[in-house]
């Protein structure tokens, strides 16, 4: 837990500046300190290893920017909880980093046969992700994050990370096929909601630029 308030107390608010001016009432904290206590849990601990191995994940995936150095945890993961879709789902996202497409795309299947809409929705951002990276189909890739905005719109609670994902795909396929107003209007909403460090970057870098 220590690891945990160390890291967030400076990142959270770097990712959510709203809340800067009253980060005064927390102690102080070090993203440094954080990762080693996480990395010292993940090593030694009997009870939390685990749960260790899912924040490093999720910090170097979403807040760092370094997906590849998430692999350990999210193998680990998926191969303790091969059932947990969540758990399947962050293996996926480091598997597309790392241009395992095919490992990939069985995981997506996996995830769209869940039958839980959530999970269904992030499928449709995962198969895009293949068509545009893997398979070179930037019109079936567009398909399938629109199929994704639509069906996270439909979810009781949706997910703005995976949302923002797609929005970020919209705003490259209409960059690359040089509609600028169509880009810029979805690089703007992914801007409005994205909390990864990668999306942030390229909405922000297309939105200087344009």
């Amino acid at each position: 837990p220590s690891g945990i308030y160390n890291y967030y107390v400076i990142m959270y608010p770097e990712v959510h500046p709203v809340f800067k001016p009253f980060m005064f009432m927390f102690m102080s904290g070090s993203k440094y300190t954080g990762f080693k206590e996480m990395d010292y849990a993940w090593k030694n601990a009997i009870f939390c290893k685990m749960e260790c191995a899912y924040h490093l994940c999720n910090i170097y995936i979403k807040y760092e920017g370094t997906p590849l150095l998430a692999y350990e945890y999210t193998k680990a993961l998926c191969d303790k909880y091969p059932k947990n879709l969540f758990f399947a789902l962050r293996h996926c996202e480091v598997l597309l980093a790392k241009g395992e497409y095919k490992e990939a795309e069985r995981i997506t299947y996996k995830l769209n046969k869940s039958g839980k809409k959530y999970f269904v929705a992030t499928s449709y951002v995962f198969y895009a992700m293949l068509y545009e990276s893997y398979y070179k189909e930037p019109e079936n890739a567009s398909r399938f994050f629109l199929k994704a905005i639509q069906t996270f719109k439909e979810t009781a609670n949706p997910e703005a990370d995976y949302l923002s994902f797609a929005y970020a795909g919209m705003g490259r396929y209409y960059k690359n096929a040089g509609d600028k107003t169509k880009a810029t209007e979805y690089y703007k909403k992914c801007q409005a909601i994205a909390e990864y460090h990668s999306i942030i970057e390229e909405a922000n870098t297309y939105l200087l630029k344009k």
